[in-house]
């Protein structure tokens, strides 16, 4: 840990690095944006204060100095957007959540856990890190000092002498236990979160967002918000960790690419070739001092347009040149040639970044110790206006800069500021529960819904009816479905159902000489545990029903399996929503076929009966209000089918109508009454009821 100077109050790596002359030219940048803050000027035909969003600083290429620039304003509180690109992990609110990350799985890495304690996250100031290192024993790591310096017995103990008695030791002892409780809280969570989620965490609930940008600047913001994006990125990709995630984002960090146009209220700095297509009132072009082209950059393998051999319009060839000493007069000639278009590109950047001022061009910039370079910008702009502009010097009469127009009068305007909208009334008070819509139906509980709807009130005046009114004014409840509301069956039957559905579904599509051997393949799928004589017996019934011409329409080509279909219907009054899934749909020239399997239900007792008791009822549900199509028409009615293997009494069963049963009370005689969900009034017991 470097040692400060007790006279500057800072380390001295810090001080020399801020006597450089990349860091003393933002410092002069800087202050001069803070001081010209306020000018009016005039922009579009209206007069305004200049702001920070009008001033663009341009740089030849991204280095140090764009970094040392922001910290220049931000430190005399200028709004900054920092810079046009960046590479995620060179922003330092990054450095700080990856040192924070290093820490959580390395406690004993020291520097990591110096990085931390000074970041916002933490908040320790120069002197509080320098006290904490120096109330240290011998080789202990740091992490041990911070937890012995946390100790309430111990801790005031260990104070360096050179740290005050009273506020600033309580406020260092306040921080370390703090710092020590939150770090041993984050180790613990490191490993059993992922990364996204303890980085979220911290940037989140927990302030750690709000702080970075507090202190960095609103760039921080967006720096953070990628690095975020980032880990769950990663995440998702499959890096497991938090040390494989800073490991490879430290092997190969991501661009952060910014779009800085006007209106963000900030100070931009940028390239001059990203600044192409911007203006700015205020603008700023700074020179890096070096020479337009350095043989040392060159490529290596040039491009060589008058190669023997290449035909006229033709691809050029290429040269290439390693090293020096393998040169000779054709490589000099392209080097020559490669030197004069960069110093062609050189001008033409000049030209660009001084055509984006449109108030204030300022050109300033460095020069090396052996002095400038005659072709730089700073130099050639200075020769252009010597004898035209006036010599601005300061205190000591050294000559500091070349002004070209009328200086500023030092009128300042107070710079606008953006109405805050009203914060609106808005009601506070607890909103009644929400009602939510009935869950849709499938066509299978249909009927149990119309079940489960409350009873009709009665009057006073309906305990006075006789019985024959009471049962024609009483509706009787909902018949459940006859083959639906069957006991459930046995989980081999279902498994069993639904293997003769997938093969009913599937095999249509399969041509009839290939449909044999692909039922098999389904059945060793879907039902491989059952006994081989069940599968036989299952593959070939449903082979058999496929190849009933009777059911020749349902299967032919065309027909669609699996159609969903969605709807409303109306019982007592009130409308319900259900979907559901038509197994079958066939379309011929005259009707629609629409086919439901029930394989995975045994059939009623009395089936036969019961399905005739569909029909009556089928013809007098009300029709769709949407007509059918052209050339055919609806039909509805019911079909129980065993399979080819029915006895003959069932189909016998099925041609004649079924007999009126003695005690029928519900819709089991096939009276109009079904259709109109009431007793059977033909029935003598019905009537006794």
């Amino acid at each position: 840990m470097p040692r400060k100077s007790p006279t500057t109050g800072r380390s001295p790596s810090t001080s020399s690095r801020r006597a450089s002359p990349a860091h003393r030219l933002a410092g002069r940048i800087a202050d001069q944006i803070s001081a010209w803050l306020g000018d009016p000027i005039t922009v579009k035909g209206e007069r305004r204060a200049l702001g920070p969003g009008d001033v663009m600083v341009l740089v030849r290429k991204r280095s140090g100095f764009g970094a040392a620039l922001a910290a220049a304003l931000r430190d005399r509180h200028v709004a900054v957007a920092g810079t046009d690109r960046l590479a995620i992990t060179d922003h330092i609110a990054i450095e700080d959540l990856m040192a924070l990350g290093r820490v959580a799985a390395n406690f004993d890495d020291d520097l990591s856990l110096a990085s931390v304690l000074k970041s916002p996250l933490f908040g320790f100031s120069d002197d509080e890190l320098m006290a904490l290192a120096l109330s240290r024993d011998g080789s202990q790591p740091m992490s041990l000092g911070l937890r012995l310096l946390a100790d309430e017995e111990k801790g005031p103990a260990r104070l360096p002498g050179f740290v005050p008695d009273g506020a600033p030791a309580t406020t260092l002892l306040a921080k370390a236990r703090l710092a020590i409780a939150r770090l041993d809280e984050l180790r613990a969570r490191a490993g059993f979160q992922g990364v996204f989620e303890f980085y979220a965490r911290i940037l989140g609930p927990e302030g750690g967002r709000k702080a970075l940008v507090s202190r960095l600047g609103r760039d921080a913001g967006e720096v953070v918000d990628a690095f975020l994006d980032l880990a769950l990125a990663k995440e998702e990709a499959g890096v497991a960790g938090l040390d494989a995630f800073l490991a490879e984002l430290s092997d190969s960090p991501p661009i952060l690419k910014r779009e800085l146009g006007h209106g963000r209220g900030e100070v931009r700095i940028l390239t001059v070739h990203a600044s192409k297509g911007l203006e700015a009132p205020v603008v700023f072009l700074v020179d890096p001092g070096s020479a337009p082209f350095s043989a040392s950059h060159g490529a290596s393998l040039i491009a060589w347009e008058a190669m023997p051999g290449v035909h006229h319009g033709g691809a050029p060839g290429f040269l290439w040149c390693p090293t020096k000493e393998l040169r000779n007069a054709a490589v000099d000639e392209l080097k020559a040639g490669e030197k004069d278009r960069a110093e062609d590109e050189y001008r033409r950047l000049l030209y660009v970044g001084m055509t984006r001022a449109a108030d204030r061009l300022v050109v300033c910039g460095l020069a090396p110790q052996r002095g400038p370079n005659e072709a730089t910008w700073l130099q050639r702009v200075a020769s252009a206006l010597e004898g035209e502009a006036e010599t601005v010097t300061d205190a000591a009469g050294d000559t500091v800069a070349l002004r070209l127009g009328a200086a500023p009068g030092g009128e300042k305007l107070d710079p606008e500021r953006q109405a805050v909208p009203p914060v609106p009334d808005l009601p506070l008070s607890k909103l009644p529960a929400e009602i939510l819509p009935p869950r849709p139906l499938s066509p299978s509980v249909a009927g149990t819904a119309a079940e489960l709807l409350p009873e009709p009130e009665i009057g006073p005046e309906a305990h006075d009816a006789s019985p024959d009114e009471e049962a024609e004014a009483s509706p009787a409840p909902p018949a459940p479905s006859p083959v639906l509301s069957a006991n459930a069956a046995p989980s081999f039957a279902i498994r069993r159902g639904l293997a003769a559905h997938r093969m009913l579904e599937l095999l249509p599509d399969v041509p009839a000489d290939e449909r044999d051997a692909a039922a098999r393949l389904i059945l060793s799928a879907l039902a491989h545990d059952l006994p081989a004589k069940d599968r036989e017996q299952l593959a070939e019934s449903v082979l058999a029903v496929m190849a009933e011409p009777a059911f020749a329409p349902i299967f032919s080509a065309g027909s669609r399996a699996e159609v969903a279909v969605a709807g409303e219907v109306e019982l007592r009054g009130k409308s319900f929503t259900v979907n559901g899934t038509i197994d079958r749909l066939a379309v011929t020239e005259d009707r629609v076929l629409i086919v439901d399997y029930k394989t995975n239900r045994p059939p009623p007792e009395e089936p036969l009966g019961r399905a005739a008791a569909l029909y009556p009822a089928a013809r007098t549900l009300p029709r769709h209000d949407r007509p059918a199509l052209p050339g055919t028409s609806r039909r509805g009615g019911a079909h129980l089918h065993r399979g080819p293997a029915a006895d003959r009494r069932s189909r016998r069963a099925a041609r004649r109508r079924p007999r009126r049963p003695k005690d029928c009370r519900r819709f089991q005689c096939g009276d109009t009454a079904f259709a109109e969900r009431r007793p059977c009034l033909n029935c003598p017991s019905a009537r006794a009821t």
